[in-house]
């Protein structure tokens, strides 16, 4: 099974689709790009929401926050600051008011 991502004007993912044959996303209007649910090539697997970034040739989720930067090798959004390492007992969320992780309590 392979799947398509369509693409539109403004490089936006607004659908993905899975198929036998590359022969019948031929038919469909629109532009569509192949992605892998394994990450293994294009460097995330397309979502709505997504843009498809013709010069890395990958896909790109929405920013996580708006402090957040792009990691240009994996294309993934990044905290700016580490994420602390979770306990048994404790767990970290992003607090985007203070830029850093605030600690939260497993349920």
């Amino acid at each position: 099974m392979k799947f398509f991502a369509r693409i539109n004007q403004m490089r936006e993912v607004i659908d993905v689709i899975s198929c036998d044959s590359e022969e019948y996303i031929d038919t469909l209007p629109g532009t569509w790009i192949e992605t892998w649910e394994d990450n293994s090539y294009r460097k995330n697997y397309a979502g709505v929401g997504y843009t498809y970034d013709y010069f890395k040739d990958a896909f790109i989720p929405p920013q996580t926050y708006p402090s957040w930067i792009l990691n240009e090798s994996t294309c993934r959004w990044e905290a700016p600051v580490p994420s602390p390492e979770p306990n048994c007992f404790l767990c970290y969320a992003w607090d985007e008011s203070i830029i850093n992780w605030v600690e939260t309590i497993p349920q």
